[in-house]
């Protein structure tokens, strides 16, 4: 029960840090006036901004990236059932789907600046396509 609270914990500790990350770049980019095609406010058709922030959405979307899950939809079901407290303002999946590709250019961006360079070890698909 010991190893399954603190193995929560740091899984906690991570989330912060990868939010508080993705939280303060975004602010970043929306300070700079030269990167304010990186961050395009979407609203729907009556109007209304998502209830979430960018960065949170990013957020999910590094997870689900980083998880062991080959599902998204069953990833944000274990995040809706497992995280509601992290993620208060959860989005419905149909929802979240929808904003998605909003996130695309900023989160690029961002994967792009803050995580390291290729070493040189890569990993190759080499199934045969037929032509």
């Amino acid at each position: 029960m010991i190893n399954l609270l603190q193995q929560n914990i740091g899984v906690k500790v991570k989330l912060l840090e990868l939010f508080c990350d993705i939280d303060d770049y975004v602010k970043a980019l929306n300070k700079n006036p030269n990167n304010n095609f990186l961050l395009i406010s979407k609203k729907s058709c009556r109007g209304f901004k998502p209830r979430m922030a960018l960065s949170e959405l990013m957020t999910i979307l590094v997870l689900y990236h980083s998880s062991g899950f080959k599902n998204f939809k069953v990833f944000y079901y274990y995040l809706m059932k497992n995280h509601k407290n992290d993620f208060p303002k959860l989005l419905s999946y149909s929802r979240f789907v929808e904003w998605m590709p909003y996130c695309l250019i900023p989160l690029t961006h961002f994967l792009k600046n803050n995580f390291v360079q290729c070493t040189g070890i890569s990993f190759i698909d080499s199934t045969s396509i037929a032509v």
